[in-house]
Formats: C-alpha cells, structure tokens, sequence
C-alpha cells in the first residue's frame, strides 16, 4: 500500500511539475521575441499569451479609439508554422488579415470612429508526425499611441 501511494503521489508531482513548466513557456515566449518594432507603443495592458493545440482558434474582443494609431504584432512558437489573424470590424466587415510570415510581423491600423473589434487568431491544423497533439505558446501584442505623439511631417 505504502508502494503504491509514493507511486501516486511521484505521478501527481511529475504532472504538477509539466504544467507548470509548461505554463512558464509561454510566460517566457515574449522574452525571446523580437518586440524592437513595438518601442514608440504602449503595450503593457494590451498583451494576451494563450497555449493553443493545432486546430485551435481564438477571439480576443478589443476596444479601437479613433483618436489612437495601434500596432498589432503575433509571436508563436515555429512549431506551429504560421498562425493566422484576422481583425472584424463591429459590423464584421475585416479590418486585416495577416495569413503569410513576411519580413514585417505587425500591422499598424487606424479607424475612422471608435468601435469594438474582434482580433481573431486561427493555428494551422496540420497532422503531427507522431500522432501527439502539439502545443505552444501564442502571443498577440497590441501596442497604441496617440495621434497626436505622431511626428507631423507637414
């Protein structure tokens, strides 16, 4: 009995250990991430970091100022390949989509009157070669600043 309750509680520990670990990654993936492209935003409040399985889709609600320019930037982990992002206006109308990796990774977007948008992410479903579900860290940035801490170039 005594065998198997040491037994029980090394697998509760061995699990509790993973998780955490697991967890911790993607408190780390923004440590690793090039961010130099969201210096002149502030982004400290607007930052979201989710573990996501392949297949996994996710909307995050955001409110859009007019009255404020905003940077967008995704940082995944590259075992998830490319994650596509899609933004809907309030009338679902899409405000942008990023579905290509390209040498830039933000957007910079800007609306004619404010409204309540919904920043959609999707990850690839592609099958794994071992037949285990991966999963990673995702991280949306979204970095705003005033119109009028822009430089005017009149």
């Amino acid at each position: 009995m005594k065998t198997k309750l040491k037994k029980s509680i090394l697998f509760i520990g061995c699990i509790s250990l993973f998780s955490t670990f697991s967890f911790g990654q993607c408190k780390n993936i923004l440590k690793k991430a090039d961010l130099s492209a969201m210096i002149a935003y502030e982004h400290c409040e607007n930052t979201k970091v989710a573990k996501m399985y392949k297949g996994d889709q996710a909307s995050i609600p955001q409110e859009i100022k007019s009255n404020k320019r905003y940077r967008l930037m995704t940082v995944a982990q590259k075992r998830f390949g490319e994650v596509n992002v899609y933004i809907l206006g309030e009338n679902g109308d899409t405000l942008g989509i990023k579905t290509k990796e390209t040498n830039q990774r933000y957007w910079d977007l800007m609306v004619d009157k404010n409204q309540q948008v919904q920043i959609k992410i999707s990850v690839p479903n592609e099958s794994s070669k071992t037949g285990i579900d991966v999963f990673g860290c995702v991280a949306i940035i979204l970095g705003e600043i005033e119109n009028t801490d822009l430089v005017n170039l009149d």
